[in-house]
């Protein structure tokens, strides 16, 4: 059987509504939708959709790292 690990930012949206950032099951990761959230789980940049990329971008490095 394969071992499974979950991946969280440990923002409060995670454990109020029972989702992870990322789950590894043996060799296959399945990552969830990011948002532009920062370490406290404000979302950040809402009039500036590139800045949100870029900091989506940054969250889905942070979750598979």
């Amino acid at each position: 059987m394969a071992t499974i690990d979950v991946f969280h930012h440990n923002v409060s949206a995670e454990s109020d509504f029972g989702y992870s950032q990322a789950i590894r099951s043996g060799e296959l990761i399945h990552v969830s939708g990011q948002l532009s959230l920062d370490e406290a789980g404000a979302f950040l940049h809402a009039d500036d959709f590139a800045a949100q990329l870029q900091q989506t971008h940054a969250n889905t490095d942070k979750v598979l790292d």
